[in-house]
């Protein structure tokens, strides 16, 4: 998980938004890395841009709300989708780390999302969570984790 969200700030941050993050758009690079494709409907950070959402209706669960209604692409429209798919990776099992963190994860996930984009956590925040919770697995007697981030076996598998 925190390859992935690392991977969009590095996107963010060249003022990109891919707006077609999905379960099927996450590819493993190594144990540490992935890349992320499927740039077809990728946007500058531009705000007069709008995507015809009309087109978007059918394409992907993933979606924001406010891509579906209005067009408007944002870096919280992809917090969206991360979102989206976060909570399917955890939902399927794909995480393994101890309970104690499970509330606080699972929390930062749903509020990714919340409907009203000015409402979902900044990727920093997000980045931060993880990280904490990766520290509590590594620091416990189940793992022999040490690289601060959450153990995810396929993100391709999270559908």
């Amino acid at each position: 998980m925190n390859s992935i969200a690392r991977t969009l700030k590095s996107i963010h941050s060249a003022g990109i938004m891919m707006l077609l993050l999905s379960c099927e758009n996450i590819y493993p690079k190594d144990n540490k890395d992935i890349f992320l494709g499927d740039w077809s409907l990728a946007c500058t950070d531009d705000p007069s841009y709008k995507i015809d959402h009309n087109f978007l209706s059918s394409r992907s669960e993933f979606l924001a709300p406010e891509l579906l209604t209005e067009g408007r692409c944002s870096a919280s429209s992809d917090i969206y989708s991360l979102g989206k798919i976060f909570n399917k990776i955890y939902r399927a099992g794909f995480l393994e780390y101890p309970s104690t963190s499970d509330s606080k994860l699972l929390s930062m996930i749903n509020s990714m999302t919340k409907d009203q984009p000015n409402q979902r956590p900044q990727l920093a925040d997000i980045i931060k969570a993880i990280e904490e919770c990766g520290r509590v697995k590594s620091s416990s007697s189940h793992s022999n984790q040490s690289d601060n981030s959450l153990s995810l076996n396929s993100p391709k598998n999270c559908t």
